[in-house]
């Protein structure tokens, strides 16, 4: 679960100590890795502050998940949210975007403004609940952080979509015609996904062009 800090330089992901994944960080050139994290209980998904100071990551069995952060310097962690499922940070920090539990199996998105405050539910339609069915769901802002996208497969297929922040209705992408579930990134203009995809016994890194709704495979097994 690799991310990259805003400066480039370094890159947050998650390892196995004692069979209980934690975060750690490397820096480029380096082959040194740093454990920030101490945690009984396996860290998810890290992802950085706007001023990489500090690591967002997810803990804990679902349905008790929580949200927490830890400065890169080391020390405790603390508690951002509880009964979260999924989150990320636009570039400039201001707004959380969060997957929320609802009910056990039932999710919503909300945004925590200004981060770790009570979220707010997003209303517009079709983005309401999404039910829990094993496939993952991922959220990711843009590098604009104008837009927050959403990669689910938790409904009838696999969806895309761009949400803005500016209060306009959401757009789905892929239009029907999308196969990569899974953690995701964007292309740097928005034009498109890269996505690691876990469908049936294949692991494969696929990259989804929007306009055309066309997948390649830039790698296999991996």
């Amino acid at each position: 679960m690799p991310r990259w800090s805003p400066r480039g330089d370094r890159i947050a992901y998650v390892a196995a100590v004692d069979e209980v994944l934690q975060v750690f960080t490397r820096s480029i050139g380096s082959s040194t890795r740093f454990q920030i994290t101490h945690e009984r209980e396996s860290c998810l998904n890290p992802f950085w502050s706007a001023d990489g100071t500090r690591i967002y990551y997810l803990t804990g069995l679902r349905p008790n998940t929580s949200l927490r952060s830890i400065a890169v310097a080391g020390g405790a962690s603390e508690l951002v949210l509880d009964g979260v499922y999924r989150a990320d940070l636009p570039p400039d920090g201001s707004t959380l975007a969060v997957l929320m539990q609802n009910a056990p199996g039932s999710y919503s998105l909300g945004f925590s403004s200004p981060p770790g405050a009570e979220p707010v539910p997003y209303s517009k339609p079709p983005l309401g609940t999404f039910r829990d069915t094993g496939t993952l769901t991922a959220i990711r802002f843009d590098p604009t952080g104008k837009y927050l996208g959403l990669l689910s497969s938790g409904r009838s297929s696999v969806e895309f979509w761009k949400i803005p922040l500016n209060g306009g209705p959401p757009e789905e992408m892929l239009r029907g015609k999308g196969t990569s579930t899974g953690h995701f990134a964007w292309r740097k203009d928005a034009s498109g996904i890269v996505a690691d995809s876990f469908l049936g016994s294949t692991s494969r890194l696929m990259e989804t062009e929007f306009g055309t709704g066309v997948s390649r495979a830039l790698m296999n097994g991996s």
